[in-house]
């Protein structure tokens, strides 16, 4: 007799995870060193300057802009080479990536102000990914 119990799956991840998510087992790559990132949150809103007001009305609306900063440390030793390549051509696909993270973030989004910083040890990468509309399995 099979259950119709849905089950409750916890993923655990170490570091962060980039893929393609049209191909996510062919572009899966994860890099488990530096401090990941933080997350801006912008709610667009539009202040208009009104005579006789001396501060600016804010007008809200339903646009959201999302922002992952991420920071990402690629020692020098056997994978160092592929990591930065794999982080280049991340960010020149010029399409929505999937980024996840051990602290639970999920950002479907594009990668911009790529930055490879040498360091005695390696490399330090940083590059914003700007969360985009993306709808799973479509």
């Amino acid at each position: 007799m099979t259950s119709s119990v849905p089950a409750v799956i916890t993923l655990t991840l170490t570091g962060t995870w980039v893929h393609d998510p049209d191909d996510p087992s062919g572009t899966a790559h994860q890099y488990p060193y530096g401090p990941g990132g933080g997350t801006t949150l912008d709610l667009a809103p539009v202040l208009t300057l009104y005579a006789g007001r001396q501060y600016p009305v804010a007008d809200f609306g339903e646009h959201q802009q999302d922002q992952c900063k991420l920071s990402l440390d690629l020692p020098f030793g056997n994978t160092w080479s592929d990591d930065l390549a794999s982080l280049i051509d991340f960010h020149q696909l010029r399409k929505t990536v999937l980024v996840r993270d051990g602290r639970g973030r999920k950002f479907f989004g594009i990668l911009s102000d790529f930055s490879d910083t040498p360091q005695r040890w390696g490399s330090t990468v940083s590059v914003v990914v700007t969360r985009v509309t993306y709808v799973e399995g479509e």
